[in-house]
């Protein structure tokens, strides 16, 4: 079973990533 504390950190995980994608892709 997944905890509610794991969940988020996957999502900050996740979403700390789609930001520098994002970066990385506009610089591109």
């Amino acid at each position: 079973m997944i905890t509610e504390d794991k969940v988020t950190e996957i999502f900050c995980i996740t979403d700390d990533f789609c930001k520098v994608f994002d970066v990385v892709s506009r610089s591109i």
